[in-house]
């Protein structure tokens, strides 16, 4: 039997809307680009086109697959970033729209800087994504990207490859700071830690709870878990004035001002809010050298 794109549109519409998913059509329109080989705009233009069998088979293979709540961007093996598209998968973290937070102000510091070249540190680098757009946007930039599973830090080399930045980013094995040393060589630290109340982790979307890492989300009993290890270390690594700019939780700014505290040596941390008005982000500046 033969169909038509948009007959194969429509009824991949219909499946996903029947299992719960949130954007059936927009998600039908990806897959069956996907399974055609095409991009979405000629799916949208050509709905009389005829799909062979094996088209038609491989529309309903990823239809089941998205129905079951797999992420899309799993699914397709890439996810938009920055206007960029980067390969991704179960190994690491599905970058999310929030983080662009995080990049936006990094590099309005960034740019106020004289010191050149920045040495930039991303610090549970996943699918490389901080560490490639700040060499893509700062040109003279070396950034270390910094994993402790092999599968992530292969993923973050094939992005960086993909957009000609390999030269400029070192990939480190390391868990947080382990392997990378105690001397204060960075200008920046960035970095999205698991910071996901544990107790809220059952309470996640079926295409977060089941198919994301849970090393990249499970923060601990409050939360907090991964920046009590970070901010303490981080001081070490950084330059005097350099920067720590932490993604976090809507509500962890006040906890995280304590750990910031009681490390010392840096200023009261600034919360930049999201979007939806939400705390993003955590900047603070390293003030003193340890001794």
């Amino acid at each position: 039997m033969q169909w038509t794109a948009a007959e194969l549109l429509n009824q991949t519409e219909t499946r996903l809307q029947s299992a719960g998913v949130d954007s059936p059509r927009l998600d039908a329109e990806l897959l069956l680009a996907s399974a055609l080989q095409t991009d979405r705009l000629r799916v949208l233009i050509e709905p009389r086109r005829v799909v062979s069998p094996d088209v038609a088979h491989k529309i309903q293979e990823l239809t089941e697959r998205r129905a079951d709540r797999e992420p899309m961007s799993q699914i397709l093996g890439r996810r938009e970033f920055w206007s960029l598209d980067f390969k991704v998968n179960r190994t690491v973290l599905t970058p999310r729209p929030e983080t662009e937070i995080l990049v936006e102000h990094f590099l309005s510091l960034a740019k106020e800087r004289k010191t050149e070249p920045l040495n930039i540190l991303d610090l549970g680098t996943g699918s490389g994504i901080l560490a490639i757009v700040a060499a893509l946007e700062l040109k003279t930039c070396r950034a270390t990207a910094v994993d402790r599973s092999l599968e992530a830090l292969e993923t973050a080399r094939e992005n960086a490859c993909a957009h000609g930045v390999q030269d400029r980013i070192e990939f480190v094995r390391s868990d947080w700071f382990e392997r990378v040393t105690p001397a204060p060589q960075f200008d920046f630290i960035l970095c999205n830690p698991p910071y996901i109340p544990e107790d809220y982790m059952e309470r996640l979307a079926p295409d977060v709870k089941v198919f994301e890492p849970d090393s990249a989300l499970n923060g601990g009993a409050d939360g907090l878990d991964c920046f009590r290890r970070i901010v303490p270390e981080a001081g070490a690594r950084l330059k005097p004035g350099g920067y720590l700019l932490l993604e976090m939780w809507r509500d962890q700014a006040a906890a995280l001002g304590e750990i910031f505290l009681r490390a010392g040596g840096w200023s009261v941390p600034e919360t930049i809010k999201d979007y939806a008005g939400l705390d993003r982000v955590a900047v603070a500046r390293r003030l003193l050298e340890r001794g």
